[in-house]
């Protein structure tokens, strides 16, 4: 069954975008933190994936499932699963919810998000941090004890989500070859590597593709719409809002 939520953009002053121009995206990243009240109780997991993040593997995502749900064990302790690789700081573009297990470090999470955050994971490395006192200096390390220790709240996401990298459009066996089920494919990336790199990458992966993902900033009417979005600006109707919800169901079904 496909559940569609539906969201408004969250209302942002002039001075609280003045003084932190990615704050209105920031807080409608910080809906992450209220999926389990979104959802119907009966809903166990939530499994996030960010919108800009595609399947770059040929029939992966039921083995992806097998092994983060059905295979792996919830400890007591843990309240999330998501990649942070030690030396590294959390990556929070996709990731598993448990109902029972999440909603503590949920409300942390919510509770640490301040008008200054540019990225949702700064809140949530505070979070995780007061809770098993680890400093920010540590929020990247490469520490054991401080790994274990961390690993024991914030599970292992097994074939997660990956950047695209640059040299993934070299050639068709270099795209082919990526390591994860997911590629993300941000609109940092589109900014850094080009719509034309993109579009050759994903028209690898995605049939009938309609050279679509990135904007073209090459117009500045184009640029100035790619800004706006990245700064959580609507500036389009969304696909929710131009297709009725029989037919985003049967997409989703399909």
């Amino acid at each position: 069954r496909t559940h569609i939520l539906e969201t408004t953009s969250p209302e942002t002053s002039l001075e609280q975008n003045l003084r932190n121009p990615k704050y209105k995206r920031t807080l409608s990243r910080m809906l992450k933190t209220e999926l389990l009240k979104l959802l119907p109780p009966h809903v166990e997991y939530v499994v996030f994936i960010d919108s800009d993040i595609i399947t770059t593997q040929a029939n992966c995502v039921p083995a992806f499932l097998h092994t983060n749900l059905v295979e792996a064990s919830w400890e007591p302790t843990m309240g999330i699963r998501a990649r942070w690789t030690p030396g590294s700081f959390v990556h929070l573009g996709s990731f598993i919810l448990r109902r029972g297990y999440s909603e503590g470090l949920l409300n942390d999470w919510r509770g640490e998000f301040t008008q200054d955050d540019y990225l949702d994971r700064i809140s949530f490395m505070k979070a995780v941090g007061k809770r098993l006192d680890i400093q920010q200096e540590q929020w990247n390390t490469d520490d054991t004890s401080i790994v274990e220790r961390r690993n024991h709240m914030v599970g292992p996401l097994v074939n997660g989500d990956s950047f695209l990298r640059e040299e993934a459009g070299e050639s068709d066996a270099a795209a082919a070859a990526s390591p994860t089920c997911f590629t993300h494919i941000s609109g940092a990336r589109c900014e850094a590597y080009g719509k034309a790199f993109v579009d050759g990458v994903v028209s690898k992966f995605v049939g009938s593709y309609d050279n679509d993902y990135c904007r073209d900033t090459q117009s500045w009417r184009g640029w100035a719409l790619f800004k706006l979005e990245r700064l959580g600006v609507s500036v389009e109707d969304t696909c929710a809002r131009t297709t009725s919800r029989e037919e985003l169901r049967g997409q989703e079904n399909r």
